[in-house]
């Protein structure tokens, strides 16, 4: 099966052989159609996913938020997620927030940091100039849910790099070194 650009990226970036765990820091915005944000920016946003690296999916997984949106604290879970050919990656979400459960389409990109995580920005999928895509139905339809943060591998990460000890290192230049001593003797 030809793995997609995003699966690709993060199984080299992890070494994962196939599946792998990942926690989520980071915030939450709400957008209206016009690009005016909706309440503040939640800076509070924690959760959890696992993604196939096999199969370009991922199912399972949790999001939550200790600061109230609209004086409701609000969970999501129930994620369904796929790879795009164009390494984003399309997670349908189940919102809990007061007595509405919201189904929620996200699609984000996540790039590789130098320290090993990943930054996490949700995509403009319709192009408007609005992160993020208009929900359909709820208290918030027509609006769209962003999310930016940090994904971090916690499980299933892959082998970790085996630093060479610097005896190694030694070996290998005393080895040139005796190379180099033979040359001598043998043009002399």
């Amino acid at each position: 099966m030809k793995k997609t650009a995003i699966a690709a990226a993060l199984l080299l970036a992890t070494g994962a052989a196939q599946a792998a765990s990942f926690d989520f820091a980071g915030s939450f915005s709400m957008w209206d159609s016009t690009g005016g944000q909706v309440g503040m920016t939640d800076t509070t946003v924690t959760g959890s996913f696992n993604f196939d690296f096999a199969t370009g999916t991922g199912v399972g997984g949790q999001m939550s938020s200790t600061t109230p949106f609209f004086g409701v604290l609000w969970t999501a879970d129930n994620f369904s997620m796929t790879a795009n050919a164009d390494g984003t990656v399309a997670a349908d979400i189940m919102f809990h927030w007061s007595v509405n459960d919201i189904p929620v389409t996200v699609t984000f990109a996540m790039a590789p940091n130098a320290d090993g995580t990943f930054a996490v920005t949700t995509v403009d999928t319709e192009g408007d100039g609005i992160p993020g895509t208009a929900m359909a139905v709820g208290p918030f339809a027509g609006m769209s849910p962003e999310f930016f943060g940090t994904a971090t591998c916690t499980a299933d990460c892959g082998p970790a790099p085996v630093p060479v000890p610097a005896a190694v290192w030694l070996f290998g230049s005393g080895l040139v070194g005796l190379a180099g001593v033979a040359r001598r003797r043998k043009a002399a």
